[in-house]
């Protein structure tokens, strides 16, 4: 197997996802299996990884991004809007969790979910997993879904990764912390 790094791959190449670099998990690919700077691997955790680095490699092709966010806060999804658009990326809104598995329903061609957890009737948990579900039954390929919340426990964090998120962000959202999510820089 031949792998071509180019100079302008360098800042990935030793980005921290799930607490193993590019490097670590091209390392893993290649047979290594310490990896380079990898903590405990799990099968959820590469799964989470492979879906973010799809999404990274999609916005350093200069592709289109299309982002669906999900929160019941107006604000919240005014502000969330404006970063994204600010990005350059395409921003559609969701107010609540039956909301975003309608417009899933009507159109599943989003490179990436931003879900607040708490919401109410369905909340980010809920929808996420109906979503999974859904993917599941039409054989969509996942879409990384992002919690977007202020609850920043461990609990809190597993709580999201049970229920099919693949990555999390604090509430107040930042633009840099955004980007950096999305773009993988």
């Amino acid at each position: 197997m031949t792998i071509e790094l180019r100079l302008q791959d360098a800042p990935i190449i030793n980005k921290k996802v799930y607490g193993i670099t590019y490097m670590g998990l091209l390392s893993r690919l290649l047979g290594n299996k310490q990896g380079a700077n990898d903590k405990k691997w799990s099968k959820g955790k590469s799964k989470s990884f492979e879906l973010m680095a799809k999404l990274h490699s999609k916005v350093q092709q200069g592709e289109n991004v299309r982002v669906l966010g999900v929160d019941d806060n107006v604000v919240n999804n005014k502000v969330l809007k404006a970063m994204i658009e600010k990005m350059g990326y395409e921003y559609t809104s969701a107010i609540s969790g039956q909301q975003a598995l309608d417009i899933y329903t009507q159109s599943s061609s989003f490179d990436l979910i931003l879900m607040d957890c708490e919401m109410p009737g369905m909340d980010g948990y809920e929808a996420t997993s109906k979503l999974r579900s859904l993917e599941a039954s039409k054989k969509n390929a996942p879409i990384p879904i992002v919690a977007v919340t202020g609850n920043v426990l461990e609990s809190d964090k597993t709580k999201c990764f049970n229920a099919g998120m693949n990555d999390f962000i604090n509430k107040p959202v930042k633009l840099e912390k955004l980007k950096e999510l999305i773009e993988g820089r």
